[in-house]
C-alpha cells in the first residue's frame, strides 16, 4: 500500500471520526432541542424545544385558518375553507415529526443525518387529520348541484321504497376522487391557489326503458336484508344505503347489467371504520423514585380490510338469498410495558360502570375523583384505601353539588357521584382477585351500580372501601373516563402470577316491595314545580361467589353478601304560594 493511499484512508477516517464527534455532540447540545435544518413548509424549526416549536407552529398555522380555496367549475365559483372540508393541522404530532428527525432508525443513520440536514436541510409537511365524511359531502354536494354538468342514470326511491327511474344527461361530470387528492394536496402544502375543478366525460347515460328493465334485479337488492357483522357490532344496510350503492350501467358490448358504486361503497366503509379502527398503542411506562411518572397502557390496533370488505358485500348484494356479511379486522400487535422494578407489566384486572343520565354536577365529580384515584400503586402486601386515594371531597378541593344518599334519604351533597368510582374500583379489585377488606352496598339499589352486589359506597372518614394486594408485585390502578359514551372503567396493572378468578354473577331475591312516594319542599324550585329525584325500587338481597385459585391452592372463596332496603319515589316540589 502506497503513502499516499495510506494517507488518503487515514484521512477519511479521521474526517469520519470528526463527523461522527460533531453529530454526536449535536446530539448532546441539542438533548431536547429540534435539530438544525428542520422545517416545516418555509418555518424554521432548528433549535426549538418542543414547547417552543409547538407554539410556533400553532401561530403559523393560524393564519391560513379562514384562508379560503376557490373551486372553478366554467362560469362558477366555489369557495371552501379547512372547517369547511374537516381538515385539521396536528401541531403536536408535527412537532414530533420534527424532533424525530435525526433520532430514529440506528446510531450510525442518526449520526449521519445530523450533518446532512443542517447542510441540505429537510422540509417536513404538517400532518393533519380528516374527517371524510364532512370531505366526501362536501365533494358530492359540489357535483350534484353543479350547472350544466352531465349525470348517471339511476334510481330514487319513493315512500313506499319503490324504484322510481331517473334518466342521466349526457355531459361532464366531476371527477369526485381526483378533487379530493387535489384539495388535500393543497392543504397539506399550504397552496391556496383557485383549483379548477377536474371533470370526466359521462358515459353511463341509460334510457328509461333501459332503466326499467333493470329494476326488478334493482329492486330485489332493495328489498333484500343484508347486516353486517364486525367485531362485537351489526349494522343492517339501509334501503338507502343500498339504493346508493346501485349503478345501472351498459357494457362496451351493450349488456344491461347491475353495477356498483365503488365511491359509495369506500364512504360506507370510511363510516363503520370510525367505530372499528384504532391504531395500536404501544406501553410505555417511566418511574422515578418509586412512582409512576408516565403511563400509557398497550392498546392493540383494529382496522377494517375494506378491499376484502368491499368484495364479500357486492358478493351478498348479487346473491339472491338474505345474509350476513362477516367484515374481515386486521389486528396489529402493540409493544408491550417494558420491564421494570415494580413488576408493573400487564392487565391483571378490569371494572366499568355507566352513568347515563347522570347531572352535569355528577358527571363532573365521577371524573374528577377517577383522576385522583388514577396512577395509585399498591406495593406487595400492601392496603389501598379508597379514602385516602381519592382525598377530601369538599368545594375547596373542586367538587360540585350533586344529590347522594345520606340519613337514609336522597338530598344535594358535595361529590355525588364519587361513589361510582369506588363501585367501579371494587370491579377491578374482585376481578384482580384482591383480597376485599373492607365494603359496603348502599342502602337500596341505584341503576348507575346494576347489577346489585358488585357496588360499593363510601363515605369519609366512615366508610371506605379497602383491599389487599395478595401479590408477589406491585399493582398500579388506572383509569379511563368517557363522559361521551358515560362509561368509567379502572384497569389494574402488574405481574400475572397465573390466579384464576371465578366470579359469579349477582344472585338476587326480591325482597319487600317500595314504600310510597315522598314529597319534599325545596325553596329552589318555582311554585308548582314538581322534580323527581328518586325511583321507586322493591327491596333485594344479592349474593356474590368468588374463588380465587392459584397452582391448584385456593387464596380466596368467599361469599359476599349484599341486602338492599325497599326505596320509594322523591319528589322535590317548589313551595306553595
Amino acid at each position: 500500500m502506497t503513502s499516499f493511499l495510506k494517507s488518503l484512508i487515514y484521512g477519511s477516517v479521521i474526517m469520519l471520526l470528526i463527523s461522527v464527534g460533531v453529530a454526536a455532540a449535536s446530539l448532546r447540545t441539542l438533548s431536547h432541542k429540534v435539530i438544525p435544518g428542520v422545517s416545516v413548509n418555509s418555518l424554521d424549526l432548528s433549535g426549538k424545544s418542543k414547547p417552543e416549536a409547538t407554539a410556533l407552529l400553532t401561530n403559523y398555522l393560524k393564519a391560513y385558518g379562514e384562508q379560503q380555496i376557490i373551486l372553478i367549475n366554467g362560469n362558477t365559483r366555489t369557495s371552501v375553507t379547512q372547517k369547511d372540508l374537516g381538515f385539521k393541522f396536528d401541531e403536536v404530532k408535527t412537532v414530533e415529526m420534527a424532533y424525530s428527525v435525526g433520532r430514529t432508525g440506528k446510531l450510525i443513520e442518526r449520526l449521519k443525518t445530523i450533518p446532512i440536514t443542517k447542510i441540505r436541510g429537510i422540509a417536513l409537511t404538517p400532518a393533519y387529520t380528516l374527517d371524510t365524511e364532512k370531505l366526501n359531502a362536501f365533494v358530492e354536494d359540489l357535483a350534484t348541484n353543479s350547472a350544466n354538468i352531465g349525470s348517471n342514470s339511476s334510481y330514487l326511491l319513493n315512500e313506499q321504497n319503490q324504484l322510481v327511474s331517473v334518466v342521466g344527461k349526457e355531459g361532464d361530470e366531476i371527477a369526485t376522487t381526483d378533487l379530493k387528492n387535489i384539495l388535500i394536496t393543497n392543504l397539506q402544502n399550504l397552496n391556496f391557489s383557485d383549483i379548477w375543478v377536474p371533470l370526466k366525460p359521462n358515459v353511463n347515460v341509460l334510457s328509461e326503458q333501459e332503466l326499467n328493465f333493470l329494476k326488478p334485479q334493482a329492486q330485489g337488492i332493495i328489498e333484500k336484508r343484508i347486516t353486517l357483522s364486525y367485531l362485537s357490532r351489526k349494522y343492517e344496510l339501509t334501503p338507502m344505503d343500498k339504493l346508493n350503492l346501485l349503478n345501472p350501467t351498459k357494457t362496451a358490448s351493450g349488456i344491461l347489467q347491475i353495477d356498483f358504486n365503488s365511491e359509495h361503497l369506500q364512504n360506507l366503509l370510511t363510516k363503520i371504520g370510525k367505530e372499528v379502527n384504532v391504531e395500536a398503542q404501544d406501553g410505555e411506562l417511566e418511574i422515578a423514585k418509586g412512582r409512576v411518572t408516565k403511563f400509557i397502557p398497550p392498546r392493540d390496533g383494529t382496522q377494517i380490510d375494506e378491499l376484502k370488505s368491499a368484495e364479500l358485500i357486492v358478493s351478498a348484494m348479487k346473491e339472491s338469498n338474505t345474509g350476513e356479511v362477516v367484515l374481515p379486522i386486521i389486528e396489529s400487535k402493540a409493544k408491550p410495558l417494558p420491564q421494570n422494578e415494580l413488576g408493573i407489566l400487564e392487565l391483571v384486572g378490569e371494572g366499568s360502570t355507566q352513568f347515563q343520565g347522570s347531572a352535569a354536577g355528577r358527571i363532573h365529580n365521577i371524573g374528577l375523583a377517577a383522576s385522583r384515584v388514577s396512577g395509585s400503586i399498591i406495593p406487595p402486601g400492601g392496603v389501598f384505601s379508597f379514602n385516602q386515594s381519592v382525598g377530601e371531597i369538599t368545594a375547596k378541593t373542586g367538587y360540585d353539588q350533586a344529590y347522594i344518599i345520606q340519613d337514609r334519604k336522597t338530598q344535594l351533597g358535595t361529590g355525588g357521584g364519587v361513589c361510582q368510582v369506588s363501585t367501579t374500583v371494587y370491579r377491578a379489585a374482585l376481578k384482580a382477585g384482591l383480597d376485599i377488606l373492607e365494603r359496603r352496598p348502599h342502602a337500596y339499589r341505584v341503576g348507575y351500580y346494576e347489577p346489585a352486589g358488585l357496588d360499593a359506597t363510601v363515605y369519609g372518614p366512615y366508610l371506605d372501601l379497602k383491599f389487599k394486594n395478595n401479590m408477589e408485585k406491585h399493582v398500579l390502578i388506572w383509569s379511563y373516563f368517557d363522559p361521551y359514551n358515560s362509561t368509567l372503567t379502572f384497569q389494574m396493572y402488574g405481574t400475572n402470577d397465573g390466579r384464576m378468578v371465578e366470579l359469579s354473577n349477582p344472585m338476587i331475591k326480591a325482597g319487600a316491595p317500595a314504600p310510597e312516594p315522598i314529597y319534599q319542599e325545596d325553596s329552589s324550585l318555582a311554585p308548582g314545580v314538581k322534580k323527581q329525584v328518586d325511583f321507586a325500587v322493591n327491596g333485594a338481597t344479592a349474593l356474590v361467589t368468588r374463588r380465587v385459585t392459584k397452582e391448584g391452592q385456593v387464596l380466596i372463596d368467599e361469599k359476599i353478601a349484599s341486602s338492599y332496603s325497599p326505596w320509594q319515589s322523591i319528589f322535590l316540589v317548589g313551595p306553595e304560594d
